[in-house]
């Protein structure tokens, strides 16, 4: 479960406690290998991604693009996608990085956690790493 604190950007949204800014210790966002991270595990599509849930999935980004929050940190802003749809997405920590591990057009594989703000779903994304040819399918 999330933590009730202010995110980066200023908005009064949750953030994950391994996370935040105060931790003191640089924790990189992304993964070398696949089998580092983890992220070995099926596809979960974005329409069936629920409040609160924890995924590794693999996604096409959209519209990725690098913002300042109202206290002047920057943040990634990106829309995940696959076949059956897309969610408004989150890089909090490690932005300069991790923008230069992917693009948008780019299909990655990421770890994250579904939230609710604004009553709208949005994934805050833990790590992300590009994703190899045979760890998808077009199709998906």
């Amino acid at each position: 479960m999330l933590p009730d604190s202010s995110s980066p950007s200023g908005d009064s949204q949750p953030t994950p406690t391994s996370m935040t800014a105060n931790s003191g210790a640089s924790t990189p966002i992304a993964s070398p290998t696949p089998a580092a991270s983890g992220m070995t595990e099926s596809k979960i599509f974005v329409r069936d991604l629920q409040d609160k849930q924890i995924f590794h999935s693999v996604f096409l980004v959209r519209d990725k693009s690098v913002l300042s929050g109202k206290n002047g940190k920057s943040y990634i802003s990106l829309f995940l996608a696959d076949s059956s749809g897309s969610i408004d997405s989150r890089i909090w920590d490690n932005v300069e990085q991790v923008n230069a591990l992917f693009s948008s057009g780019d299909v990655v594989k990421v770890k994250g956690q579904v939230q609710i703000f604004q009553n709208r779903r949005q994934a805050i994304i833990h790590r992300v790493e590009k994703a190899e040819s045979g760890d998808f399918q077009m199709a998906d």
